[in-house]
């Protein structure tokens, strides 16, 4: 323990030999947590570059350094899930039937409000599209 907490403080003054014995000794658990928020195996190694990239950049920003791994986990996280989001882009082709249709997507006024057929249709439209489309079930403990 003692080792990493002096690993962080010099790798605050920027000395890169301590960064390198924080990398070292933070590495395994960081690449745990991307393994849990990635799925693409490949990408993994791409992560945790990227992790401690930001972790060299933001380090002077660490207020307790007795948390670092931590700190450290919270930034592989949010890497891990920035990347997963560009990786995962939602096409509108992915969206399409056999045929190659895509569905209408029906534009609604947000900023002004709805007249009232708009308002009491609306529901109702959503309710018969997913009815047919679902079942819903209730427990009912006490019959």
């Amino acid at each position: 323990m003692n080792d990493l907490l002096n690993a962080v403080k010099g790798a605050k003054a920027h000395d890169d030999e301590a960064f390198q014995v924080l990398y070292e000794k933070t590495k395994r658990v960081a690449l745990a947590v991307i393994k849990r928020y990635c799925d693409v195996s490949g990408d993994y190694e791409d992560i945790l570059q990227e992790t401690y990239l930001r972790v060299y950049q933001s380090i002077g920003q660490l207020t307790q350094e007795d948390k670092v791994q931590a700190w450290i986990n919270r930034i592989a996280a949010n890497t891990a899930i920035r990347h997963n989001m560009k990786k995962r882009p939602q096409l509108f082709s992915e969206l399409a039937d056999e045929e190659g249709n895509i569905p209408e997507f029906r534009r609604i006024r947000l900023n002004r409000g709805f007249t009232r057929a708009e308002r009491s249709s609306l529901p109702g439209e959503r309710i018969s599209e997913s009815w047919e489309s679902s079942s819903i079930s209730f427990p009912f403990p006490y019959l």
